[in-house]
């Protein structure tokens, strides 16, 4: 009995019908393999990832890819689709289609049953061929785990993970890096910096902020009540930090550097460069 030969495709012919085709399909060394639809958790899971990275980076040059951009491992051929894509640097294209990236920068794949085993194993080890790429996240659908794969140096990962049966907790995952929040940054930024800073995941380096405030009673006076003629103050809001402090009164960083209205990127850049010894060090003598 014989066996139908497998039909093998050439990159240009596997492009020219992905961009018809109604759904998305991999390709590798010549085959195309259809992708399976995704689960209602997995749709929440990448839409929220999509909208928090979207909020984080704000204020950064990134782009954040859902799962319809197309990335190419150069190294093995593997054209594929990440459920969310961060790009820092300048975004590289194949080709003037603009829909297939070739340096995202950190993967996120949301793991389900049916694929759990080609994402961690396979598809892990061709995603890790590429050069830009720092980080890869593995994100369960149906337990609360995440593991994360960061390159330190060229063909070495470490591995950190998190799982918690009640929620992920900062404990578990010590993310090995600062957030920086300039002066008189506002929102969501700041709240996260101090997050990072009272659950000690990470140190902070800057300058003071200013206290982002929730902005439901800004610069109101003094509240005259009308049946019995009291005086109240509303505070603009209320957000507990760990030491019982209220974040609206700003973070302190854990290394202090001493920024200056006048100073440009230049200086700026030397003024940190010079404290960055002392956050190392202060970092080393915390673990």
């Amino acid at each position: 009995m014989s066996t139908a030969p497998i039909r093998r495709y050439t990159v240009e012919e596997y492009l020219v019908r992905e961009r018809q085709a109604p759904t998305k399909s991999e390709f590798y060394q010549g085959e195309i393999f259809a992708m399976a639809g995704a689960s209602r958790a997995h749709n929440l899971i990448v839409g929220n990832l999509v909208a928090t990275i979207n909020a984080a980076l704000r204020d950064r040059p990134c782009e954040v890819y859902p799962s319809d951009m197309r990335v190419k491992v150069n190294a093995t051929g593997l054209y594929t689709y990440p459920d969310v894509t961060i790009v820092c640097d300048q975004p590289r294209f194949e080709d003037a289609f603009v829909d297939t990236l070739l340096n995202p920068l950190i993967l996120f794949e949301v793991l389900s049953e049916s694929t759990e085993a080609y994402d961690r194993g396979a598809k892990a080890i061709r995603y890790r061929k590429l050069p830009s790429l720092q980080e890869l996240i593995l994100i369960a659908s149906d337990a609360v785990q995440i593991e994360c794969y960061r390159r330190i140096e060229s063909d070495q990962w470490v591995r950190r993970h998190a799982a918690d049966k009640r929620g992920l907790t900062w404990e578990d995952w010590k993310a090995e890096q600062g957030k920086g929040v300039p002066l008189g940054r506002i929102g969501r930024a700041e709240e996260f910096a101090a997050v990072l800073q009272d659950n000690r995941a990470a140190l902070i380096v800057g300058s003071p902020t200013l206290g982002a405030g929730c902005g439901h009673a800004t610069d109101v006076g003094p509240l005259t009540l009308k049946n019995s003629g009291g005086r109240l103050f509303m505070p603009d809001c209320v957000r507990l930090r760990a030491d019982g402090s209220n974040e609206i009164g700003g973070v302190e960083p854990d290394v202090l550097v001493g920024f200056r209205g006048s100073d440009g990127p230049a200086l700026k850049a030397r003024r940190l460069a010079t404290r960055l010894s002392d956050a190392v060090a202060k970092a080393v003598a915390g673990r």
